[in-house]
């Protein structure tokens, strides 16, 4: 199964974070492991970012400092940031290589989460080979930063209360993606802030609400693809009324590939009320089919339609130089059904062999 984020085709999507052109390097506190199993001084238990901080400390994904301290109205560094997303969507940040920004050194705290980010094509740096570590993240760029690590829709089709995420902005997808998803609510009930910075206790309340959102996607992503996979994917004898077998499929669900064989031509008739030519399809969240490289077929809008122009497509693969020996076939063409679960939209691939049988 793959799945693309509300709008990610690939979990490697590229990501460039636009910051200001000055090159400012904060210095950043020092990080101490044991303070994080500690109570934080300035962490009120009833705070609204208090259960997000304490479930990230908990898994060894953000720590404090020192001094017993959490800092959460403290604005965000890039390298902050780069060590929450590595950790929490569980990027390998052991064996990674190195990124070779200039101000990114080995031995720093932040230089593995750095590595990984870079590596997976999440993070990248600037154009004079900087990563600027120290360097505040703005709202709106936290916002691109959640869509892609998450798997979070891009938003295009969505609408948002915010006076200041206008259209057209290159922000706007994803700030209207982690609006709509409820990782955020905006600084007020018409005001999003983009240019504004964000503070560690923030970031680590729309990183738990982005965890939660991508676990009950894949949830219900999961589920959604066994029952496509299941409904195409049948072992089937297909019968006349005189008992004789008219057609059959047969699915590999370690190669993924679908045979089909018609015997006659009412078991082809039979074939195409069933399976991926079946308009019960619909009911189970696909919307369009691609064969081979063909551009996909919506199948929502006129069925009948879709299904002749499929069928069409299919033909065109048809290898008939065997028809002397009494058969026809379609082999292994690259089937793609696209769907979408819960407002996740993922694709499900297997390959078609068809035999038809001639009198």
């Amino acid at each position: 199964m793959k799945k693309i984020s509300t709008t990610r085709k690939s979990y490697m999507a590229a990501l460039s974070i636009a910051v200001a052109s000055s090159a400012i390097v904060a210095t950043v506190p020092a990080y101490h492991a044991e303070a994080a199993s500690k109570k934080f001084t300035d962490v009120n238990p009833k705070s609204v970012h208090a259960e997000a901080i304490q479930s990230l400390v908990e898994r060894g994904i953000i720590s404090g400092f020192t001094d017993h301290t959490f800092r959460p109205g403290n604005v965000l560094t890039r390298a902050e940031a780069a060590k929450m997303i590595a950790l929490s969507i569980g990027l390998d940040t052991t064996t990674v290589s190195d990124p070779a920004f200039t101000d990114v050194k080995k031995g720093v705290w932040y230089y593995e989460y750095v590595a990984a980010l870079s590596n997976s094509g999440l993070l990248d740096g600037f154009s004079d080979k900087t990563f600027r570590p120290g360097q505040n993240l703005t709202r709106a760029e936290i916002a691109k930063l959640l869509v892609k690590s998450y798997e979070l829709d891009n938003g295009e089709t969505m609408t948002n209360p915010f006076t200041d995420v206008q259209a057209g902005r290159w922000f706007t997808p994803y700030i209207q993606s982690i609006y709509s998803t409820g990782i955020t609510k905006g600084k007020t009930k018409t005001l999003f802030v983009p240019d504004e910075g964000v503070t560690r206790g923030e970031f680590a309340t729309f990183v738990v609400r982005a965890e939660n959102h991508l676990a009950k996607s894949k949830e219900a992503v999961k589920e959604a693809s066994d029952k496509i996979i299941s409904f195409v994917g049948k072992n089937e004898v297909f019968k006349d009324e005189k008992g004789k077998i008219t057609a059959k499929t047969e699915y590999n669900p370690t190669s993924r590939a679908l045979t089909i064989t018609a015997y006659d031509e009412k078991g082809l008739n039979q074939l195409q009320q069933s399976g991926f030519f079946s308009k019960d399809l619909l009911t189970l969240g696909v919307h369009s089919l691609k064969i081979a490289d063909n551009s996909p077929v919506d199948i929502t809008k006129d069925y009948a339609t879709a299904k002749r122009l499929i069928q069409s497509q299919l033909q065109k693969k048809l290898d008939t130089s065997t028809a002397g020996d009494g058969i026809i076939s379609v082999n292994q063409v690259p089937i793609r059904l696209y769907a979408t679960s819960n407002e996740v939209k993922f694709w499900e691939d297997f390959t078609l062999t068809l035999h038809i049988m001639l009198p």
